[in-house]
């Protein structure tokens, strides 16, 4: 994003940000999008949690939604703020208090 000036962030997060009142079929397709996102990370943190890698005090689909749901607000902050500090806080959090 640095590259780019923080002028571009993620397509789902952009279409949804900007159509997903405009129309169902647009947002029922996003909102597809981020559960298939959400469902893969799930495997990850899973993984992880049975890997003793990742804190398993909180479940893996609510760890997986809160990484998908942040990363995008991250990557829009991003773009307000035109610096990745919203990025450096996500990776803060998601490798330092979530990770054992």
């Amino acid at each position: 994003m640095a590259e780019r000036d923080y002028a571009r962030g993620c397509l789902i997060g952009n279409l949804s940000a900007e159509l997903s009142d405009q129309s169902r079929v647009v947002c029922d397709r996003l909102s597809s999008v981020f559960a298939g996102w959400t469902r893969a990370v799930q495997c990850c943190v899973r993984d992880g949690q049975r890997a003793g890698e990742i804190r398993t005090d909180i479940d893996s689909a609510v760890l997986a939604g809160f990484l998908v749901s942040a990363w995008e607000g991250a990557v829009l902050r991003a773009r307000v703020d035109k610096d990745g500090t919203a990025l450096v806080q996500f990776e803060e959090v998601a490798f330092h208090v979530i990770a054992n």
